[in-house]
């Protein structure tokens, strides 16, 4: 019995040693296993990856950023652990969506066919706008390129499409691009009659809600007569009625002749069309409109390459016959004038009573043209425009005779250009006996040393007359505001639009840049002033995060200011933190007013007494 027992418990050593060296040696393969899957997965950079081992099983868990980093931990875990069974229960964070560009459609018409190209939202909105399309013109060919993965438009979407099927179905050449909220349309219009109506029917889809961008154009038609014709009433007013031009530039110089005599702009529509002249068509009008300012009263009609000049009836026509005169000597070559046979030279009173000089300046540059007796004086008013009003665009005609020149004629254009020289914007006209000077000047008081300048230098026999005024509201805008000004000006665009952050961040919101503009040109008006840019915040948070914070934003502040041209050693940037707020952090409202930039005045830089 003994040794019965003995043989027990040696072999329950012998069962219990083995046991342990088992457990030992699996605790050994699950660690080689974890080592060497842990390693593969660290060399690729996965440390969201967790593994469990349980013998010759490994588990893979954690939240991979994305199926593709869960599939690759997976594979590597599997790759470096061959001989095990790696099991999948890790969960995977759901990507949102690549941003999708927003919907942009073009429709091209070209006769009976239209292409339509770009990116609708969805195969229903593409539906919608082809249905109407064939609804409205059944015949039209459609040839679809676009695509359908384009970002939903707002809740006000819908105007973009009926516009633009109205635009390509009325238009037999056309070209349309809609976005959400803006249609743009160009074509070819049949007729006047046409254009008018589709751009009112365009702008009542429009509404409030959709930005309408049109060029709408005619074809040009051929115009019997070719002609030109103008009045002039005994009030001195032009006007005229009928214009037609051979190509755009010659419409804008005609429409500029009209508008150097006052006539309104919804008056002087030129119209170009087919069937004009040869030859100098704009210079034959310009001298036609000469000789009827030259009258008291009359008509003055170019049909082709004859020109007409006639009294308005119940007038005397006074005058009349030396304009006609001196127009028919004026007219380029291959023009007449009708009912003038034999022309003859006009009196030297008749020649002197046509006399006229018109010299205008403005931003864009200035104009003279005018009659003088010859050549010499004609450089001798060419140079000195060009002395007193830099470029020039010349129109100085010389006269056949200068025997017809009226006294001091000469030296009252010499006064004229002078004195508009003065002036900032303005125009002079010079008739025998008379001197008329207008525009606006800088100060009331060199208004009245211009004037005074003419009168003193006027030849004598004529007068001097002015009509100078000043801009006061674009004198006060130009001026440098005080230091308190400036920083109210400042502190109120703050009001009006504040600049936005990103939460917790230092980085401008969309839709910023209009209100860091606006700050720019105001400080580019107050170029004594030091500011400070001072950024503030709520309560809520760590106090020194939110110092930090105001800090930065204050200096992303000044960061873009500088960008915009404005000069560093203007601009000082602070952050206040929390510490100095303008309203209760106990409510929403009050924390919105008190995250803000603020800006007030530092020591100024030149010794104003506004400072």
């Amino acid at each position: 019995m003994m040794r019965h027992g003995i043989l027990v418990l040696v072999l329950l050593a012998i069962g219990a040693g083995a046991l342990w060296v088992g457990e030992r040696g699996a605790r050994a393969i699950e660690r080689l296993l974890l080592e060497r899957a842990a390693h593969g997965l660290s060399v690729i950079g996965l440390d969201w990856a967790r593994l469990r081992a349980d013998g010759l099983r490994l588990e893979l868990h954690g939240r991979a950023p994305d199926a593709e980093a869960r599939d690759l931990a997976l594979e590597t875990a599997r790759a470096t652990t061959p001989f095990a069974a790696v099991t999948d229960h890790a969960t995977v964070s759901l990507a949102p969506p690549p941003a999708r560009e927003p919907v942009v459609i073009e429709l091209m018409r070209n006769g009976p066919g239209v292409t339509m190209t770009g990116r609708f939202h969805g195969g229903a909105m593409r539906a919608r706008l082809v249905d109407r399309l064939k609804a409205v013109a059944p015949k039209l060919e459609l040839r679809d390129l676009t695509g359908t993965n384009a970002a939903p438009p707002g809740a006000d979407w819908g105007p973009e499409l009926a516009m633009a099927v109205e635009a390509v179905t009325r238009l037999p050449d056309a070209y349309v691009r809609i976005e959400p909220g803006l249609v743009r349309v160009e074509g070819l219009a049949a007729d006047e009659t046409q254009r008018e109506k589709l751009t009112e029917s365009l702008l009542a889809r429009a509404g409030d809600g959709v930005r309408l961008t049109l060029n709408l154009r005619q074809p040009a038609r051929v115009a019997v007569p070719f002609a030109f014709a103008a009045v002039g009433d005994a009030s001195g007013e032009i006007r005229a009625e009928l214009c037609h031009a051979r190509d755009a530039e010659e419409a804008v110089r005609l429409e500029s002749a009209l508008g150097r005599l006052g006539v309104a702009p919804g008056e002087r529509r030129c119209v170009v069309a087919l069937g004009g002249p040869p030859g100098a068509w704009v210079d034959a009008v310009e001298a036609g409109l000469a000789a009827l300012e030259s009258v008291p009263a009359g008509r003055f009609r170019l049909e082709y390459r004859t020109a007409m000049l006639d009294a308005l009836p119940h007038d005397s026509g006074a005058g009349l016959e030396s304009a006609r005169a001196v127009l028919a000597e004026s007219l380029p070559e291959g023009y007449a004038l009708a009912g003038v046979a034999e022309a003859r030279t006009p009196s030297t009173r008749e020649r002197g009573a046509l006399y006229r000089l018109r010299a205008r300046r403005a931003a864009d540059g200035a104009r003279v043209r005018g009659l003088v007796p010859n050549e010499t004086a004609r450089r001798m008013v060419e140079t000195y425009a060009e002395a007193q009003l830099g470029t020039v665009e010349a129109q100085v005609t010389e006269a056949a005779s200068a025997t017809g020149a009226p006294a001091g004629w000469e030296p009252a254009v010499l006064v004229a250009l002078d004195a508009l020289g003065r002036v900032a914007e303005g125009e002079v006209a010079v008739r025998p006996g008379r001197i008329r000077v207008s525009g606006q000047v800088e100060a009331p008081a060199e208004a009245g040393r211009i004037h005074r300048r003419a009168v003193r230098e006027a030849p004598e026999g004529y007068a001097v007359e002015t009509a100078l005024t000043v801009d006061l509201p674009a004198r006060a805008a130009a001026a440098t505001p005080t230091a308190a000004r400036c920083v109210r000006l400042l502190n109120d665009v703050m009001g009006e639009r504040p600049i936005g952050f990103a939460p917790g961040e230092a980085v401008f919101e969309p839709g910023s840049d209009a209100a860091l503009d606006r700050l720019s040109v105001i400080l580019g008006r107050c170029p004594g002033t030091r500011i400070e840019i001072g950024g503030h915040t709520d309560s809520r948070g760590a106090e020194d995060l939110n110092q930090r914070l105001s800090r930065l934003r204050a200096e992303a502040v000044l960061d873009a200011l500088i960008a915009r041209g404005v000069p560093l050693a203007q601009l000082a940037a602070r952050g206040y933190g929390e510490d100095v707020p303008v309203a209760s952090n106990d409510t929403e409202t009050g924390r919105a007013k008190n995250r803000r930039i603020g800006f007030k005045a530092l020591e100024c830089r030149t010794r104003q007494a506004a400072c």
